[in-house]
């Protein structure tokens, strides 16, 4: 489209011109759209939430959360209704225990809200109203992992066709809106965003084929998400981010109680 020839144009001009930071590209683009780079979730979700501590304030501001982990937990276990059968579905949650990349620096801030890893135990999570997906199938895309940003009861999915940002429960009703079990049932592992954001890093490794020498997906225009943004240093790559084992908040797993 034009807008997408745009916006990739806006992106060669910045290479170009010299190489931006992940943050400055995050503040510096004209809306939430620009900030998609295709393939790139878990960078756009960081430049997303950067852009968010922007607007509500300094990151390092500790007011406190509109809502609770304890509230947003529950607002995540609601009840995922199927369009036209009766089966309801309800997810559990989880608290982590001695997670050995939990943040020791006590910014537990809920403040900017939470950054969702979804996937599962096959790494092949079916996910309906994807942009890349095709109509005859209610654009179903199945990625071996998938980030998302929550804040507010809202959901931003930079992926997604449905609203922007949308309602959590719309956007989980309509997005999982199947019947599927075992190893191909969705998880999903919940982080608080301020921490994501000033700890989380990424090479993209897991973007270069098995030559080493060429990216599966072009890569972005800005730099890599390589500093620590908190003063202890300590760094979460995206292996220790999609680990399902144990989580920095908690697990949700919609599909694991059916009632």
């Amino acid at each position: 489209s034009r807008a997408e020839q745009s916006r990739a144009e806006r992106r060669i001009d910045a290479i170009n011109k010299h190489m931006v930071s992940a943050r400055e590209s995050a503040l510096s683009v004209q809306s939430w759209e620009d900030l998609r780079v295709a393939c790139y979730c878990e960078e756009n979700v960081w430049r997303l939430v950067m852009r968010m501590s922007s607007v509500e304030g300094d990151i390092r501001n500790n007011s406190k959360s509109t809502e609770s982990s304890q509230t947003i937990s529950a607002k995540l276990s609601c009840k995922v209704v199927k369009a036209g059968a009766s089966a309801k579905r309800r997810g559990s949650w989880t608290k982590s225990r001695g997670d050995v990349s939990q943040c020791q620096c006590d910014h537990h801030d809920d403040s900017l809200g939470y950054v969702v890893f979804i996937t599962n135990d096959a790494e092949c999570c079916p996910m309906l109203y994807q942009r890349i997906g095709r109509p005859e199938n209610r654009f179903l895309v199945s990625w071996d992992y998938h980030v998302i940003y929550l804040n507010n009861s809202k959901v931003y999915d930079l992926d997604s066709k449905l609203e922007f940002p949308c309602d959590a429960t719309s956007y989980f009703n309509q997005t999982f809106d199947y019947e599927i079990s075992g190893s191909f049932s969705p998880k999903f592992k919940v982080i608080r965003a301020k921490d994501y954001l000033l700890h989380f890093m990424s090479d993209r490794s897991h973007m270069i084929d098995s030559s080493g020498n060429h990216y599966t997906s072009p890569p972005p225009y800005y730099d890599t998400i390589s500093s620590p943004m908190c003063s202890c240093g300590r760094t979460w790559d995206l292996v220790s981010c999609r680990n399902m084992k144990s989580g920095f908040v908690g697990l949700m797993d919609f599909f694991s109680t059916k009632k």
